[in-house]
């Protein structure tokens, strides 16, 4: 069996935090509130809470704003209590600003204990794990003469410092957050511009509670590509800080005694509490520590002096203290040496003789939580041999723990695993120094798993090592993920790397974060010189404001942009295409901009040949409908000389309708040639003319004829355009010299749409005489209206008369068939 001091060393030297509660109940039996009986190491370091300040004392106490915490923690522990069961769960604590993992076990009734750990890292680098970042040691500055940070080397944990995560190309006024620290620099600047070689002072970014201390060191001047520079360091240090005020708080504690000692135990300063009835006055000079106890405990007084300082860790002793009265008493005392002073600090505890006779009684409730915790736990008694062990080791090797205790580690694993295993323990009790380190063990079920193991030496008060704890926490499945990470990341790497197109990442404010091999290659730049500095000088000027513009679009959805520019590379001025897509994080705020650009040159080269040919073509097409429309008109007038020496009336008037044909298709062809576009025609404008010109020719003497035009502007290929100028050129004539014969006046109404299926719909209607009774048009044979159904029958469509006074044609036709010119 254990001893109650190995239970207590061994949960002291535990890795994660033990705390050990009994719960308060008010007079309804709700929980109202519990107190702390007995916390270990790992809990003091993982919540800022001293074991002497809080054991014995209630949590709402301790922690004042417990209760205004969103999770109950009070009445949660309450009912783990009441149902006695064992529980675990992860939880933030308000109070603390932490995420922990807890077990919660109930050894007794009213009494409960917790066993965490805290996972606020794993929960931040769950979240860092999205990003690609380069974590740095420190973070560093060049700076030039008119104080501009030319490059920054960030540490993310450094958040405080700058108004943005990209320093880069401002100055320290705007950059830094704080104005006393750009004023502390300044001074340090000019001190090292008189000649001093270098120059640092210590920064806290918020003086009364400080959350981050940096030592700062501003280096001389050097050069930075052909720049001069000075390089501004910054070193966090506020963990040691934060241990030099908790050994101020530790000595402003309520202490039975606390001293400061030299190197050969001579008190320099002393802080009492009732030690009045000392029988040696402790503030006295040259008083020793050792003076103070009695002639029997000096020895061990004197060897635990010197074991603290041998071994640099906190050494516990047990002394009786002189007294006036000459009833002694016992003290426990805490020593450890530090820059070449003790600190040691004593509390009576001739008091706590119940308390130990208490916790005698808790060994039995020691054992218990320790098997029930998930990190395995064991003791070395020497390099190759087990003492006691915990539930989760047994089980990682499915055997018993009477299976392992007392056992050599060769009768448990294979011979190479043992010998390794050995190797590390024989340097934890040779250099008596806490080892950490990861080991691939195979388990139970004959399966590799990697542990990481931490074993703590233990020694008693003269500084004799007793034995070695060994706690082993199974990461196997974190480091496969960390493996698949870092596996995915170079694949990553490799396709980027290998591209041909050209990939970046800017900053919102147009900085490179990263650049690929071909974006170097393109510029004739080294990633070094790219890196941190804008893209914007590569850019054609007459381009810039558009490349702007486009940037600031990827803050609206779709956060994707197309802009093609030219950029000044190593082949001179060329095209480039680039498909920029904006990062953004979960609140939708743009933290990065990735790009791939194309060199599209020959393509633009192409498309500028092209559209230098088609305009040719285009000059070319309207001089050959010019020339074309000058033909017909020569043609109309030789017809219209014609038509003037031949006596004959019928053969006149076929001359007449044929230079109307002829004038017609000229004014077509002329109307084509006026046109800004030539494969598609507006036919609204010239069938107005058209019809306006017929009407003067051909209107019979005496009589007046309203026109009522609707013709909606039908853009129309030249192979319809045609029939369809001809089709109206012939109905209207026609209405014109036989519907109104004998009238004084008549209307001629004609209405032209399309519909959205893309079918024209001509309707041509007049009030005049109508068609004779039994009229056939299909049995017709004057040339116009055998032209007109043929051309109808051309545009693939349909011609019908509908009834009622006067003429009305109803003709329609697919537009798009016809614009083909299918036949």
């Amino acid at each position: 069996m254990l001893e109650t001091d190995q239970y207590r060393d061994i949960i002291n030297e535990l890795p994660i935090a033990y705390a050990y509660h009994e719960m308060k109940y008010d007079a309804d039996g709700h929980p109202s509130d519990y107190r702390f009986l007995e916390v270990n190491r790992a809990f003091e370091t993982m919540t800022g809470l001293s074991a002497r300040a809080i054991e014995g004392q209630w949590v709402t106490t301790i922690l004042p704003t417990i209760r205004s915490d969103s999770f109950d923690w009070i009445q949660y522990y309450g009912d783990i209590v009441k149902r006695n069961e064992k529980t675990e769960f992860v939880q933030y604590s308000k109070p603390l600003d932490r995420w922990y993992k807890v077990q919660v076990h109930c050894p007794k009734p009213n009494c409960f204990a917790t066993i965490f750990s805290d996972i606020s890292e794993e929960i931040e680098q769950i979240r860092r794990q999205k990003h690609y970042l380069s974590v740095l040691k420190g973070t560093v500055l060049l700076v030039d003469s008119d104080q501009v940070i030319r490059r920054a080397f960030i540490n993310p944990s450094h958040p405080g410092l700058f108004t943005t995560d990209r320093p880069g190309g401002q100055t320290l006024s705007t950059a830094f957050s704080s104005s006393d620290l750009v004023r502390e620099i300044d001074l340090s600047l000019k001190k090292i511009n008189n000649g001093a070689d270098s120059f640092s002072f210590e920064y806290e970014d918020h003086p009364s509670t400080p959350e981050h201390v940096y030592h700062v060191e501003i280096l001389p001047e050097t050069m930075e590509h052909e720049t001069t520079v000075h390089m501004i360091i910054f070193k966090e240090i506020t963990e040691e800080r934060q241990m030099q005020r908790q050994l101020e708080i530790f000595q402003s504690l309520n202490l039975d005694y606390f001293c400061v000692l030299d190197a050969n135990g001579t008190i320099l300063t002393a802080k009492t509490g009732g030690t009045r009835a000392f029988k040696n006055t402790p503030d006295a000079p040259n008083t020793s520590l050792v003076d103070l106890v009695v002639s029997e405990d000096r020895p061990l007084t004197k060897h635990s002096l010197q074991a603290a300082k041998d071994t640099g860790g906190i050494v516990t002793f047990s002394t009786r203290i002189e007294r006036r009265s000459n009833n002694d008493r016992h003290y426990e005392w805490r020593c450890c040496y530090r820059d070449g002073v003790f600190y040691a600090a004593a509390r009576d505890m001739t008091p706590n003789r119940q308390a130990e006779q208490q916790a005698r009684q808790l060994l039995d409730e020691h054992v218990l939580i320790l098997d029930n915790i998930d990190v395995q736990v064991w003791y070395l008694k020497d390099a190759e041999t087990y003492g006691r062990v915990n539930q989760a080791h047994a089980d990682f090797f499915g055997v018993t723990k009477e299976t392992l205790e007392n056992q050599s580690l060769y009768q448990i694993l294979k011979s190479e695993e043992a010998d390794q295993c050995v190797v590390g323990n024989h340097q934890v009790f040779e250099t008596k120094q806490r080892q950490h380190y990861k080991e691939w063990i195979v388990n139970g079920a004959g399966e590799p798993r990697l542990l990481a193991i931490t074993k703590t030496p233990v020694f008693d008060c003269i500084a004799h090592l007793k034995y070695v704890i060994c706690s082993g926490l199974d990461i196997t499945e974190q480091y496969r993920a960390e493996q698949q990470l870092q596996s995915s990341e170079k694949r990553y790497r490799a396709l980027i790397e290998s591209q041909h197109d050209l990939i970046v990442r800017v900053t919102p404010d147009n900085l490179l974060t990263f650049v690929n091999d071909a974006y170097c290659r393109t510029f004739g730049k080294t990633q070094e010189e790219l890196l941190g500095h804008s893209f914007t000088p590569f850019i054609h000027e007459a381009d810039l404001a558009t490349t702007l513009k486009a940037m600031e679009n990827l803050r609206v959805p779709p956060h994707r942009v197309r802009v093609e520019q030219r950029a000044l590379t190593v082949d001179g001025w060329r095209w480039i295409a680039w498909e920029d897509y904006a990062i953004r994080d979960e609140r939708g705020d743009i933290i990065e901009i990735q790009g791939v650009g194309r060199d599209i040159t020959e393509s633009k080269m192409n498309e500028e040949r092209l559209a230098t040919s088609l305009k040719e073509k285009e000059v070319l097409l309207k001089e050959i409908h010019h020339r074309v429309k000058n033909n017909l008109q020569v043609i109309s007038s030789l017809i219209y000389l014609q038509a003037q020496y031949t006596q004959h009336f019928e053969a006149r008037k076929s001359l007449k309708d044929s230079e109307n044909r002829v004038r017609a298709l000229a004014a077509l062809h002329e109307q084509i040639y006026q046109s800004e576009e030539l494969t598609n025609v507006d036919v609204s404008a010239y069938l107005r003319n058209t019809i306006e010109q017929l009407a003067a020719y051909y209107k019979p003497k005496d009589v007046s004829i309203q026109l009522d035009l609707k013709i909606e502007p039908i853009p129309m290929t030249i192979d319809t355009a045609v029939p369809f100028g001809l089709m109206i050129n012939e109905l209207i004539t026609n209405a014109l010299e036989h519907a109104f014969k004998g009238r004084k006046q008549g209307r001629i109404e004609l209405q032209i749409t399309q519909d959205e299926a893309g079918i024209v719909q001509l309707l041509l209607s007049d009030n005049g005489l109508g068609l004779p009774s039994g009229f056939d048009l299909s049995q017709r044979n004057t040339l116009g209206l055998q032209l007109v159904t043929s051309l109808v029958k051309q545009l693939k469509g349909t011609l019908t008369l509908e009834p009622g006074p006067g003429t009305t044609y109803n003709i329609q036709f697919p537009l798009q068939l016809a614009s083909r010119g299918e036949a």
